[in-house]
């Protein structure tokens, strides 16, 4: 048991450390918060789930994230930065748990929460916007019916497992991003519902491009790591 419980420790640190330094490395600007970035940290916070399982995962995700958060200063939406990447880390370790159906009811959940927010919300004032996050929904409704298992020794099963699980996970984070993104800039620093109807109408095919091209980067980094930490006996 404390084997175990060292094992953990040891790679719950290392991964909020690496986590900590891929926050220093911008990837995409914040459209609509001049001066902040999408950062290299949303690549490895499902990675980071997947290895160390839901809990720990997010709880790992979290510390590198205030970690990171009180080196630099607050991010985008100040101590609830970190927020996005953990919710990715939790539930790209809920799948690895095969909790698809609590998977589904997060993701609905936090859909509604986004889509229909007050106002500002893109169901309210653009509801093509959401597309590609109905496409994230029914990926992880088709892994619980035809990607029901881990297996390192089947190879495209494994890789057309993690590739959805990558964009999945990706784009729940950018969900919870998104809310966190209305909550905090409506009505205090963007008021104006045009503002907000423009804003939406820019990244509907941007996000998409952003999320497929970091659950791209998490994929290809996944499976030697995962291969690393069997090997290793870590995982």
């Amino acid at each position: 048991m404390l084997k175990i419980n060292i094992k953990l420790l040891t790679l719950s640190s290392t991964f909020a450390s690496l986590y900590a330094i891929l926050q220093f490395l911008p990837l995409f600007p914040v459209f609509g918060a001049p001066g902040r970035f999408i950062t290299a940290g949303n690549i490895i916070a499902p990675i980071i789930g997947l290895a160390l399982g839901p809990i720990i995962g997010a709880l790992s995700t979290l510390i590198g994230g205030l970690v990171s958060c009180l080196i630099t200063g607050y991010g985008t939406f100040g101590p609830l930065s970190p927020l996005p990447a953990v919710s990715s880390s939790l539930y790209a370790g809920l799948i690895k748990y095969k909790k698809l159906e609590l998977c589904i009811i997060f993701y609905i959940i936090g859909l509604i929460v986004f889509a229909f927010y007050p106002n500002v919300g893109p169901i309210w004032i653009f509801p093509f916007f959401i597309w590609m996050h109905i496409i994230g929904l029914v990926l992880t409704i088709l892994m619980r019916k035809f990607l029901k298992s881990f297996d390192l020794n089947k190879p495209e099963r494994q890789i057309k497992w993690i590739i959805t699980l990558m964009v999945s996970s990706t784009l729940f984070g950018h969900l919870t991003g998104c809310f966190l993104f209305e909550l905090m800039y409506y009505p205090a620093i963007i008021n104006s519902i045009k503002s907000w109807k423009l804003l939406w109408e820019t990244l509907t095919f941007i996000y998409p491009i952003e999320r497929l091209i970091i659950a791209s980067l998490a994929s290809i980094i996944c499976l030697p790591v995962l291969k690393i930490l069997k090997a290793t006996r870590f995982h």
